[in-house]
């Protein structure tokens, strides 16, 4: 099996993040909408630019892929409940992102490319 496969490409984390971004951006449902309005424009701004580089390596993505932890954990904190949930233990932490609906994971995994729950975690502990 080939490890060479995504070579030249955004890999699989990035353009799982564009996909997650392009649906967030692209949802005409009123609760998704409503969500979104928490963000500001230059945070709305940054999404577009990263769901714009889905498939190209070095773009968008990459721009807050830094990590910007400041910018990270601003977008975050504006999830109703993150605080509260990031502050407990790493499984319960896991366990609230996993009852929430697909947006909001969607959200999480927007802002964080390349970054795993127990890295957001982790982040918050130290």
């Amino acid at each position: 099996m080939s490890h060479h496969r995504l070579t030249g490409r955004a890999s699989a984390q990035e353009v799982g993040a564009a996909e997650s971004l392009q649906a967030l951006l692209n949802s005409k449902d009123p609760e998704v909408r409503a969500f979104m309005a928490n963000f500001s424009s230059e945070e709305l701004a940054a999404f577009q630019q990263a769901a714009a580089a889905q498939g190209k390596p070095g773009d968008g993505v990459v721009a807050l892929k830094a990590p910007n932890w400041g910018q990270i954990m601003r977008a975050l904190k504006k999830i109703g409940g993150f605080a509260r949930a990031v502050a407990g233990k790493y499984d319960d932490f896991k366990r609230w992102v996993d009852d929430r609906p697909w947006y909001i994971k969607y959200a999480i995994k927007a802002v964080s490319p390349g970054l795993s729950l127990y890295d957001i975690w982790w982040h918050f502990h130290h």
